[in-house]
């Protein structure tokens, strides 16, 4: 089985921040789509809280990423995307666009993502990545080992 589209703002969320979340971004505009993975380390009392933002950039989608920026969230507050001077993808390139403006519409106090773009999960487990087969877990793309640890 393979991903699924994501509506809601929470499960989006939920599935970004999850910690190891690979998706895909499609505007309704333009037909444009991004490949982003987000990727966290475990804080002290396996905390999430710094994620790294990486953009798929060659044909293999297991590994062909690129280190992008970062981004914090603490709680329910979503910190702005920083771009990184690290990254060897120009800041103006349209994939760090395309996520400068997804981590500023997810931050926003009623983002409205419906309308402007598509949000694709990969079919893997955001928080382990596991391949999800069981329909539950696909709808929401976490496993229930891993929904249960997140407590969604």
């Amino acid at each position: 089985m393979t991903g699924a589209r994501l509506t809601r703002i929470a499960d989006i969320a939920a599935y970004t921040f999850a910690g190891n979340a690979i998706f895909t971004l499609v505007s309704q505009a333009t037909g444009g789509r991004f490949t982003l993975r987000v990727r966290s380390r475990d804080r002290v009392g396996g905390v999430r809280d710094f994620y790294f933002v990486d953009v798929l950039t060659g044909p293999e989608n297991t590994h062909d990423y690129t280190f992008i920026g970062t981004v914090a969230r603490t709680g329910e507050i979503i910190a702005p995307f920083r771009y990184s001077a690290k990254s060897t993808v120009a800041q103006d390139a349209p994939s760090v666009r395309a996520a400068m403006w997804f981590f500023r519409r997810l931050s926003a106090p009623n983002p409205d993502l419906e309308h402007a773009v598509e949000f694709y999960h990969s079919g893997d487990c955001a928080r382990c990545g596991r391949l999800l087969t069981h329909p539950a877990s696909i709808r929401t793309g976490l496993g229930p080992t891993c929904r249960d640890k997140l407590g969604r």
